[in-house]
């Protein structure tokens, strides 16, 4: 009798540190939650959208979690986006018991843990024994603020074309791994014609994404893009264990999406190909990610790229250099966050800025001679926050800011 007591009072034990668990969490703001313990381990999922850096969220889940964890239990998490997984941690029981008896730092805890992309034992375990998320990110929007600005110096005579647009878009997590972008691309200041003095639309995408096993996800995502293109854009890639290569690839067909003074918004019926293909590698000693690329351009142009980014938090700085049609170019990028470290809880609507702002400086426009609207390695992006660092979920980077944000904390 006494045996099945103790029994029950340490399951009571458990179901309760569950649900503190859980409530910390959501209570916090971070959606998606999942928590269950099987064998003395305790398995935690999460999808942050309320911190606007990756290792920022994670840091303050990581806390929250720490402090909840059974004692004796070793801890198992999985780092989700857009209700998929994309970063797997481990600690041991030792290191969580020597954590909160003082002995070690929380600093010492994320250098010493196991951060990687190998998720998927954990994530398969976590959907077998807890079927239920708490505070589902699924049919939830963002009202989100991009400011675009571009400046092109192309004429002699002229020393910028240029335009600063507000680009308002609506953002919603519709069901796993499928996302909506609703953009309206609003004029503030340009000294441009055409188009580019007109209200028109921006990205209206949907997007689907699957994570498979052993490191592969794909992509499948249609609908208006930029750079007057629209169409359907097929991706495929895979990581790595410790996430240091990344290889993929990208198939698309778009025609000409425009918008002119006598026919408003117009689509050409001709389709035209591209292709990308890359291969990545981080190094961690620099904070440094290393990427060559070939291309397969708009309109037919091919050509290959390297790219040297540098990271600095939230920051990137990158060099490229790339060889098209016999001729060499190349420039240099950068991306930074906007204002806005953390944003308010997920109820149903809420409005927020860009979580960062990106721009890419080329040496040099390069136009083919024969015709002078055709412009050569014109390509395309298909989403409004594509840049280097949003969402970046490489272990080591990961890694190094949690450590260096632990230790600005504890210093303070």
């Amino acid at each position: 009798m006494k045996h099945i007591l103790s029994i029950l009072f340490l399951s009571s034990l458990t179901l309760l540190a569950k649900a503190q668990m859980v409530d910390v969490l959501v209570e916090d703001g971070f959606e998606n939650v999942r928590a269950s313990r099987t064998n003395d381990v305790t398995y935690v999922s999460f999808e942050d959208n309320i911190y606007r850096g990756t290792y920022t969220g994670l840091n303050k889940a990581l806390q929250l979690i720490l402090a909840s964890v059974p004692e004796d239990d070793a801890l198992e998490v999985v780092v989700a986006d857009l209700g998929q997984p994309r970063l797997h941690l481990a600690v041991d029981a030792q290191m969580i018991g020597d954590y909160r008896q003082g002995k070690i730092s929380l600093p010492e805890v994320y250098s010493k843990m196991l951060i990687d992309n190998d998720y998927d034992a954990s994530w398969q375990m976590l959907k077998r024994i807890s079927k239920r998320q708490t505070n589902s990110s699924s049919w939830k929007a963002d009202f989100v603020i991009y400011p675009q600005l571009s400046l092109d110096n192309t004429y002699l005579d002229e020393l910028y074309d240029y335009y600063f647009n507000i680009a308002p878009a609506l953002e919603m997590n519709m069901w796993s791994g499928a996302k909506l972008t609703l953009q309206a691309i609003v004029p503030i200041a340009t000294n441009m014609s055409g188009q580019y003095n007109r209200f028109r639309a921006g990205f209206l995408t949907v997007e689907q994404n699957f994570t498979l096993s052993h490191g592969f996800k794909v992509r499948l995502v249609g609908g208006n893009f930029n750079n007057n293109r629209a169409g359907v854009q097929f991706e495929g890639k895979w990581n790595s264990q410790n996430g240091r290569v990344e290889v993929g690839a990208k198939v698309a067909g778009t025609v000409q999406s425009i918008v002119t003074s006598k026919k408003g918004w117009t689509f050409s019926d001709k389709w035209r190909a591209t292709a990308n293909a890359y291969m990545s590698y981080y190094v961690p000693q620099y904070n440094t990610e290393l990427k060559l690329q070939g291309n397969r351009y708009v309109y037919g142009d091919y050509g290959i790229r390297g790219d040297i980014i540098r990271h600095f938090g939230e920051c990137t700085i990158g060099l490229y250099g790339m060889y098209v049609k016999s001729e060499f170019n190349g420039g240099f990028n950068f991306s930074f966050p906007l204002p806005g470290k953390k944003f308010m809880p997920h109820r149903s609507v809420r409005i927020r800025p860009a979580y960062n702002w990106s721009m890419e400086y080329t040496i040099k426009s390069v136009w083919d001679g024969k015709n002078m609207s055709r412009e050569v390695a014109k390509k395309f992006a298909t989403s409004p926050d594509e840049n280097a660092n949003h969402r970046f979920y490489q272990p080591d980077y990961i890694r190094y800011f949690m450590v260096q944000e632990a230790e600005k904390s504890r210093n303070k």
